[in-house]
């Protein structure tokens, strides 16, 4: 049986694998046949295509983006243009974030936090290791002194 993989956004993922009936993987089939039927060359490409090749060109030309940035604000620096020195730097940090989340997308980061799932779900608090808050508090407090019964 096949299964559908939702890649995880900046980091952050909607859930896990999950797995087709046998009802869809035979619609999934039916589509594929016809896009196979319609355009052989373009259904062979985009089947043998790697996704992590995608990712590559991202950061490619992130990295482009990153030197023009560069150049924007060092001509803003020495023709003395504020906003065309803030404009390159906007520009770096753009293609900085749009790089970093296409490298973390390339190489799998993210991922071992949806495939493993734990037994209780966790508040975005305690995820990034900060104090819970105080409705958090107050509804452990109520579960401890219910489990104490």
């Amino acid at each position: 049986m096949s299964s559908v993989t939702v890649f995880p956004v900046l980091g952050l993922s909607l859930g896990g694998a999950v797995p087709l009936s046998e009802h869809e993987q035979r619609l999934l089939d039916q589509i594929e046949q016809a896009l196979y039927a319609e355009d052989p060359k373009w259904a062979n490409t985009v089947r043998i295509s790697d996704p992590r090749s995608h990712y590559r060109r991202r950061l490619v030309k992130a990295s482009i983006g990153f030197i023009l940035g560069v150049v924007l604000l060092m001509v803003g620096v020495v023709i003395i243009n504020i906003p065309l020195g803030v404009g390159g730097f906007v520009v770096m940090l753009a293609a900085c974030l749009w790089g970093l989340s296409s490298w973390k997308r390339m190489n799998g980061f993210g991922e071992a936090s949806a495939a493993a799932p734990s037994d209780q779900p966790q508040s975005k608090a305690r995820r990034r290791g900060s104090r819970p808050s105080f409705m958090e508090r107050v509804e452990e407090r109520w579960r401890r002194r219910h489990d104490e019964r």
